[in-house]
């Protein structure tokens, strides 16, 4: 057990300084803002001392992408088994190490993936390295499950991330694992297990038991509802109920309790369907002296720094942490503010009232 420790740890130090290793190469391409086929190059070699890929073996470079218009070329797929004719493991999609990782270079890999049939894909510049899964279905949908930085990230966290994409992992079969538990802890399936009949039904005993107040389920389900932060609620709209069928139903006006919104969740393509944003949508927030700036897209997306966020508030953190140099949960209904049809200087959440009001004229 002892040699089997030692091993590993042995294991691990040489991943990391494989990592420092590659951080001064890519520094010292940023510095020269080394075009792409330098960045390529730099990047091939990465794949090959840090990740363990064989570079003739498992890396088929410009592999060409034959879809329904013109035959087009991927920067790198790899094969694990390599045999020349297997579909490949990964597409790797690469940009010149000057070039910030954008929206449109993650749909061009994705159409990429999609027409070959590969589940994974790498977007990389060099410094920062982006993992993403391509679920196939009716559409398909990409996923990003991890990001990192090589030249700002901590190396020990790298030399983590980069196991991850390792020959030796993807051999195992880990990126499958880490995508199977990623599904079963997608925040869809955890909320129905915990709004399922015998969650609210353990959760309701339990308060009975310890507090010897007599709440009902409707109570207990209303609690649970308010503790949940926007991208919850907004998942929530999505899931069929199955809390006890004794459960009473719930009235369609009730009491607002102090601090809290009364009114039913709403997501940001609502809002954009309803009319009330137009999308694509310039947002903004002057945070401490500085200025931040992000996009709404027509998919109700937020897009900050190259990045889309789902949830506003997730959105909202992020950017606060540019600043504050640390996480901060953040209200992004609130956070966000545009520029109205009429000039006036509006916020998400003022947007999100306005929806509300509409349904209540229309008696919905």
């Amino acid at each position: 057990m002892a040699k089997k420790r030692s091993n590993a740890s042995s294991r691990e130090q040489d991943r990391q300084r494989a990592v420092i290793e590659a951080r001064g190469v890519i520094q010292r391409l940023a510095k020269m803002d080394g075009n792409e086929a330098e960045t390529r190059r730099r990047v091939e070699r990465i794949f090959e001392s840090v990740l363990g890929y064989h570079p003739f073996e498992h890396l088929t470079r410009e592999h060409a992408i034959r879809g329904a218009g013109e035959t087009e070329h991927v920067d790198f797929a790899i094969r694990i088994d390599a045999q020349e004719h297997s579909r490949p493991t990964i597409l790797v999609e690469l940009k010149r190490v000057g070039t910030d990782l954008a929206r449109k270079h993650l749909k061009q890999v994705s159409s990429y993936a999609i027409n070959t049939g590969c589940e994974w894909i790498i977007l990389t510049n060099g410094r920062q390295w982006r993992l993403y899964h391509v679920a196939f279905g009716q559409p398909p949908v990409t996923k990003r499950l991890f990001e990192w930085d090589l030249l700002e990230d901590d190396v020990e966290m790298l030399a983590k991330r980069f196991e991850l994409i390792s020959y030796r992992s993807v051999k195992k079969g880990v990126l499958d694992k880490l995508w199977q538990k990623r599904e079963v802890l997608d925040s869809g399936t955890v909320l129905q297990a915990i709004f399922s009949e015998s969650s609210m039904k353990a959760l309701w005993r339990q308060l009975r038991r310890s507090t010897g107040v007599p709440v009902s389920i409707d109570d207990v389900i209303d609690a649970v509802h308010h503790l949940l932060n926007d991208n919850a609620l907004a998942t929530m709209g999505e899931i069929t109920s199955t809390a006890p069928e004794h459960r009473t139903q719930r009235r369609e006006s009730t009491k607002q309790r102090p601090g809290t919104r009364a009114q039913p969740a709403v997501t940001l393509l609502q809002l954009i369907k309803a009319g009330i944003l137009p999308a694509p949508l310039p947002l903004f927030r002057e945070y401490k002296g500085r200025r931040l700036e992000a996009a709404l897209h027509p998919d109700g997306t937020i897009e900050f720094k190259g990045t889309q966020y789902d949830s506003p508030s997730t959105a909202a953190a992020e950017a606060r942490s540019v600043i504050l140099g640390r996480h901060a949960s953040t209200n992004g209904w609130r956070f966000w503010r545009f520029v109205g049809r009429s000039g006036d200087e509006r916020s998400l959440d003022d947007a999100r009232d306005e929806y509300h009001q509409r349904r209540k004229q229309q008696g919905r």
